[in-house]
Order: structure tokens, then C-alpha cells, then sequence
């Protein structure tokens, strides 16, 4: 099976790039539109995929 050190390493360089590159599109986005509402709709939409994305990846778990 996978290797639990390398879905370790992989969640970790994605929440780290995120960290970096999330703000940055954040703050141009908000400079273009003269607001926060539009990053922040978008941040939530990425969190909607992503949880769906996740759904599948559970409910193989649950199963066995």
C-alpha cells in the first residue's frame, strides 16, 4: 500500500504551498477587485473541493 511517510511529505508540501501561494493570490485578487469578498468566495470554493474531492478517500476507509 501507500506509504504512510509519503502521504505525510505530500500533505505537507500542499499545505505549505498553499500557505505561500494562498495570500499571495488573496492580496492581487483583492487588489483587482477593491475587496475581499471575491478570495475569500474563492478560498471557500477550494475548500468545497476539496472536501469532496476527500469523500471517496473516506468512505473507502470506512469499508476496511
Amino acid at each position: 500500500g501507500p506509504s504512510p511517510r509519503r502521504a505525510f511529505a505530500l500533505m505537507t508540501a500542499a499545505f505549505g504551498t498553499g500557505q505561500i501561494v494562498g495570500p499571495l493570490a488573496a492580496g492581487w485578487i483583492a487588489e483587482a477587485t477593491g475587496s475581499f469578498t471575491a478570495p475569500s468566495v474563492l478560498a471557500s470554493a477550494v475548500l468545497v473541493v476539496s472536501i469532496l474531492l476527500m469523500l471517496p478517500v473516506l468512505a473507502t476507509e470506512r469499508r476496511g
